[in-house]
Formats: C-alpha cells, sequence, structure tokens
C-alpha cells in the first residue's frame, strides 16, 4: 500500500516467471510454477526433484509504502498419499545490492513479513510430496550375483557387467553300448531354451 495526496492507494505487483531476471533451480514454468520433472516411474508417472527454489527478479516498487500485504498464490497439490509442499519467503532492501534476510511468509495469510523498503524479492521454495528411491539389485561385478537368477546361471555372463552368455560349453553323456567306432556322446537340445546355432564345435574330453 502506497500513500498518494493523504489517501491510501493499493498497487499490485506480478511476479514474472518469464522474466530472464528470475533464478530456476530445479523449477520450472509452463504455465504454472513447479519442480522439474526428473524421470518417470515404471507405470510412466513423472517423478519429480526432491526439492526445488525459484528467486524472483528484484522489484523496484518506487513509491513509498506505508505497509506490504501478501503474495497471493494458488496452489495445487499433486500428491495424494504424500502431499506435496511449498513455502513462500521474501527478502527486502533499500537497494538492488543490499537486501536482507529471508523471511517466510504468515503461514494461513501469506502476508509479508520483510520490513518495508523500496526493493523487494520473493523465493518460493517447493517440496515434493512423491519419493522414489532406485533399488540396486547388483551391479553384476563377481559371479556370486549370479545366485539372484535362482542358481539358473547357464545363460547369463556376468564377466563384465549383466550379458547374456554367448558360448556354451555342454557336457555330454557317453553311450556305453555304443558298437560303432569311436565314442558317441548325445544330448537333446530343447527347443524352449534355444531358439538358434551358429556354430558347433567339438571338444575332447580332456579339453573341456
Amino acid at each position: 500500500m502506497s500513500i498518494v495526496g493523504g489517501n491510501v492507494e493499493i498497487k499490485d505487483f506480478i511476479i514474472d516467471f518469464t522474466s530472464p531476471n528470475g533464478n530456476f533451480n530445479k523449477t520450472s514454468y509452463d504455465g504454472s510454477l513447479h519442480l522439474k520433472v526428473s524421470k518417470v516411474d515404471n507405470s510412466g508417472k513423472p517423478i519429480y526433484e526432491e526439492e526445488g527454489v525459484y528467486y524472483s527478479d528484484i522489484i523496484d516498487l518506487k513509491d513509498k509504502f506505508k505497509k506490504f500485504d501478501k503474495v497471493v498464490a494458488t496452489f495445487t497439490n499433486s500428491g495424494v498419499n504424500q502431499p506435496s509442499s511449498f513455502t513462500i519467503e521474501t527478502r527486502s532492501g533499500a537497494s538492488a545490492y543490499t537486501l536482507g534476510e529471508w523471511v517466510a511468509v504468515a503461514p494461513t495469510t501469506n502476508e509479508i513479513k520483510s520490513t518495508i523498503n523500496r526493493f523487494i524479492q520473493v523465493r518460493f521454495i517447493f517440496k515434493s510430496g512423491y519419493e522414489y528411491e532406485d533399488e540396486v539389485l547388483s551391479d553384476f561385478n563377481s559371479e556370486n550375483d549370479a545366485l539372484l537368477f535362482n542358481g539358473n546361471t547357464s545363460l547369463i555372463d556376468t564377466t563384465n557387467g549383466l550379458s547374456l552368455k554367448r558360448n556354451h560349453k555342454i557336457k555330454v553323456a557317453k553311450t556305453f553300448d555304443w558298437q560303432g567306432i569311436g565314442t558317441l556322446g548325445t544330448y537333446v537340445f530343447k527347443e524352449s531354451e534355444w531358439r538358434r546355432f551358429d556354430s558347433f564345435r567339438l571338444f575332447h574330453e580332456s579339453e573341456v
């Protein structure tokens, strides 16, 4: 509120979120101010930054004001079971270079509590209500990590991370009633386990 000719005049000052002098720290503006999306979860739900801040441009009020009123803001909570929150703080100074400490607005009315001065700045602090943590089961840098597959390790390789095994050695069963020349070994390949064979190589028992 400013005093003009003995009368009290109320002036509104709109915070321009598109101003190049505003500072976005893990926040963004696309018609509304909110935390920046960092990733999405397995269901496609956006995961926002845990905390972010927006600093407004320093506003030159120019006129002599009797008092500050309040910051008018509409807050939409996107969290259901874990509600998000935000805090509004202001700081003021006789010049743009001598702004004081940040002071939170009144919790229910958003009334500005900073000292009356010509220059004022507003900041919005957002905290996400949806927490998401990546759980690392294993980085697969040792053979023991393969035990996570319940013992089914014949098709995986953990030599350098996790990958499908390309080369397989299979010990075949010797057929003792073989009457022909040499030795016969047999192994049955199941279609459910093997889709394609690129090549075969036979090893003598001492090489395996």
